[in-house]
């Protein structure tokens, strides 16, 4: 990946930060900050700045990782993302990262100490330098290393850099005296050389100008250098420039490779299981019909079971309708028998009160109505027919006259007889 490349990445970060209203514009004065910086470390921390204001939350600077961690876990990840936007990493080996993980996802979560233990945050933070140096300033190796000197011809012990392009050497590890730097081309060799003027673990460095022999401090640490410069003037004469650029690659291969060859494994599976099936013997087909057998009938009984608790509960509700409608039934039945019994008793009431309206007066009935008292003598409580109409003509001649006359008392009906 080349420099530019490197470099959209932070600019990406940073206009989106700036891009508040998300229309995919920013004014120009906004990005001033990012003017006349040709540093590639300080135009990435410019970059973060913009956008870890808005994103980084305080919680992952109170965890494990400090400002400074986070800035360089930022250009990490960068080197590693996928080339597409949003920039994601890809875990194929965890399931809930196959999509991808953010940055501030891969902050929190690494802050929060999910992803890794560390014994303290000082432990952490030198780890993550060396490792920052390695892969961002694409160091391939550094350490001491004794040097023989090409004029005086005298060993002094140096601070060793090794780059893809460069082998570069200071005082001291603190990079502030630079003391010179060996030009890695396609010409250049890497040898071990044997032991004399009582140094041991010597290899030299041949380049088209001079040869520059070293002394390591072990056997293993000349076959690390030696190895590592032989990958250093692999990667310039194959014309790249980064060593996990290169294994970035790789990784992304072997992860379609993986990819590819599990889809393919599944589609063949089905017709595989379907073969295995009709190669295997009769006893194990035998076996395999009475399980699906048995398992139907499992499945039929349970459907059965189902089938007729349905019908009950629809038994139970039908009844419970129908003695809601019995119960109606009886109440309206006993509504109608007092109202009937009600409805007789006033007619009965109003057929007694008729008939005493409608009963015609008899000639009985208008004498017992006339105001005569009875004169005549009684034989055995009763009047003959004859003694009672004469009776009647005699009171009722006095009436016509003077409009009312008493009856006689008994005595004057002896003296008048």
């Amino acid at each position: 990946m080349d420099l530019k490349s490197e470099l959209l990445k932070s600019i990406w970060y940073a206009f989106t930060s700036l891009d508040v209203e998300q229309s995919g514009k920013v004014s120009k004065s906004q990005l001033k900050a990012t003017e006349g910086t040709f540093n590639k470390e300080i135009f990435d921390e410019l970059c973060w700045t913009m956008t870890s204001k808005k994103n980084c939350k305080p919680s992952i600077q109170q965890g494990l990782c400090s400002q400074k961690d986070c800035f360089k876990l930022f250009c990490l990840f960068n080197l590693l993302s996928e080339d597409r936007y949003p920039l994601v990493i890809i875990q194929p080996e965890d399931a809930a990262l196959q999509d991808g993980m953010s940055v501030w996802e891969f902050l929190e979560h690494l802050s929060a100490g999910q992803l890794l233990r560390a014994e303290s945050k000082e432990a952490f933070s030198l780890a993550l330098d060396d490792v920052f140096m390695e892969m961002y300033h694409n160091i391939i190796k550094k350490g001491y290393l004794l040097k023989k000197g090409h004029v005086r011809r005298n060993w002094q012990e140096r601070w060793f850099i090794l780059k893809p392009s460069s082998l570069t050497y200071y005082v001291n590890e603190d990079l502030k005296e630079k003391k010179g730097e060996i030009l890695l081309e396609e010409s250049s060799v890497v040898e071990n050389l044997p032991d004399k003027e009582g140094r041991r673990c010597l290899f030299c460095v041949k380049t088209a100008v001079r040869t520059y022999e070293m002394s390591a401090s072990n056997m293993k640490q000349r076959v690390d250098w030696v190895q590592a410069v032989q990958t250093a003037l692999r990667l310039r004469a194959e014309g790249k420039n980064s060593l996990h650029q290169e294994l970035k690659l790789s990784r992304r291969k072997q992860r379609e490779t993986l990819q590819r060859s599990q889809s393919n494994q599944s589609s063949q599976n089905e017709p595989s299981a379907v073969e295995a099936l009709q190669q295997s013997s009769p006893e194990q087909q035998g076996e395999t019909e009475n399980l699906e057998q048995h398992i139907e009938s499992i499945i039929q009984r349970e459907v059965e079971a189902k089938r007729k608790e349905e019908e009950k509960q629809e038994r139970e509700k039908q009844q419970a309708i129908q003695r809601d409608l019995e119960k109606q039934l009886e109440e309206a039945k006993e509504r109608e028998l007092v109202n009937q019994s009600t409805n007789t008793q006033m007619l009965k009431h109003w057929k007694i009160q008729l008939n005493r309206l409608m009963k015609p007066i008899t000639p009985g009935d208008k004498v017992e109505h006339l105001p005569v008292k009875p004169t005549c003598p009684r034989q055995g409580q009763a009047l003959t027919s004859r003694e009672f109409i004469t009776k009647v003509q005699t009171g009722i001649s006095p009436e016509k006259g003077n409009g009312y006359s008493p009856s006689p008392t008994p005595e004057e009906e002896e003296q008048s007889s």
